[in-house]
């Protein structure tokens, strides 16, 4: 399921995010809902609420964020490879 991130501001909890059907690090498929926790994405002014996941197996918690974001980067991929591709 792609989102862009006005929706999903727009929405804010409300969004129905999709449930993983394996964890990403472990494989395992007990993934349970760990909440949300907000986020500040480069060009947005407020925070925007983004699901977590804990697998059970593994421990590790995943946060999701809309496609055109990277894990760890707040910026958008195309503003990245546009800074990068210009140095």
């Amino acid at each position: 399921m792609s989102v862009t991130l006005a929706e999903l501001i727009s929405q804010g909890k409300l969004f129905p995010w999709p449930r993983p059907r394996n964890c990403p690090r472990c494989g395992g498929s007990r993934i349970w809902a760990h909440g949300f926790v907000p986020r500040y994405f480069d060009g947005f002014a407020g925070r925007a609420w983004v699901k977590r996941w804990r697998c059970v197996e593994c421990k590790a918690v995943h946060t999701c964020r809309p496609e055109t974001y990277w894990r760890r980067f707040l910026a958008p991929v195309e503003v990245i490879l546009t800074c990068l591709t210009t140095k």
